[in-house]
């Protein structure tokens, strides 16, 4: 894990950043999310934290959490609130709920990074602990089969498999297109 460590610290430090989501994608993706809860977002695989900055200029109280200290550096950088808006350096394979100074969010993002995921069960049930009841879980990633999978195999996902892990965690899933990927949205 340490060589996947320094060489994701190598690309941000090279100035290389990754796709980011549209405004209208996530408009999309929280017509999903339930609005009587709390707004609160954990953003797993944060990486210099568009996204998190994004659900925090829509009201959320967010954390992002990213393996890469340099993405996590950049994306303290390129933030003006720290209220009610963290960045935190921890390896997502062996994240722990004491990691966090919240237990519980409505809503949990991980956006280009389950592709990176060795131990997905592992990493799904910690998704499902750290879910609000009614809740929601969100993956955006491109899948095989795509015209990603054909330039970038590596970045990609198995779209059935993915279904049926987070089917045995969560039970009710659903799977639509966003963005030149697939966004999986679990509730809890």
């Amino acid at each position: 894990m340490r060589g996947l460590k320094q060489n994701w610290d190598h690309l941000y430090n090279q100035n290389h950043d990754f796709r980011q989501i549209t405004s209208q994608a996530l408009t999309t993706v929280l017509s999903h999310v339930n609005q009587n809860l709390e707004k609160t977002c954990l953003d797993l695989g944060c990486g210099t934290g568009q996204l998190t900055r994004e659900l925090f200029h829509r009201g959320y109280d967010c954390i992002g959490v990213d393996g890469a200290e340099s993405a996590i550096h950049i994306a303290r950088s390129l933030t003006t609130q720290t209220v009610h808006l963290t960045y935190l350096q921890g390896n997502l394979e062996t994240l722990e709920p004491n990691d966090l100074p919240k237990q519980q969010f409505s809503l949990i993002t991980c956006k280009l990074v389950f592709a990176f995921i060795k131990d997905k069960e592992r990493f799904l049930k910690l998704a499902h602990e750290f879910l609000s009841p009614d809740g929601t879980f969100v993956i955006i990633t491109p899948v095989f089969g795509s015209k990603t999978s054909e330039i970038k195999p590596s970045i990609c996902v198995d779209r059935d498999e993915t279904d049926r892990l987070l089917h045995e965690q969560f039970g009710h899933v659903t799977v639509m297109p966003l963005d030149n990927s697939e966004c999986f949205i679990a509730y809890r």
